[in-house]
């Protein structure tokens, strides 16, 4: 006989593989390097689009009075696994595709896509994804 938590348990690992798997793929997802423009490629917008849908079911899930640290931390899991792979989607296939277009501005694309980044994060405001972007911007 499943209980509740078997039940929840088991709920939580498919949706964290679904979405581990979705980031995985987007990682594999190659710049189209014909495309001079440094607009974000379809599938990073698509992705930050979920993610999006995914901050506003968590946020409109709470009760309200949580401290933003409880915020983070049951959110911080799905953060791990999405933010991750946008920013080295972005990063890695912007060095691919300067290797082959040397007069692309990558990164100016880089920053373009953090940027974005930035904005999908405003329906749920977290000191991580910004933390992230920020430590991105330095590198570059």
């Amino acid at each position: 006989m499943l209980t509740l938590s078997r039940i929840t348990d088991g709920s939580y690992k498919i949706f964290y593989d679904s979405i581990s798997a979705q980031s995985a793929a987007l990682t594999r997802t190659p710049f189209d390097v014909n495309d001079p423009s440094l607009s974000l490629p379809t599938p990073l917008l698509d992705y930050a689009q979920i993610l999006r849908e995914i901050m506003g079911v968590y946020q409109s899930s709470l009760l309200g009075g949580e401290e933003e640290s409880e915020k983070i931390e049951g959110f911080g899991k799905v953060l791990d696994v999405t933010i991750d792979p946008l920013v080295t989607m972005c990063v890695e296939g912007a060095k691919e595709k300067k290797k082959l277009r040397p007069k692309w501005d990558a990164e100016v694309f880089i920053l373009n896509a953090l940027e974005w980044i930035l904005v999908c994060r405003s329906l749920f405001l977290t000191p991580v994804i910004l933390m992230v972007c920020t430590e991105c911007i330095e590198a570059i």
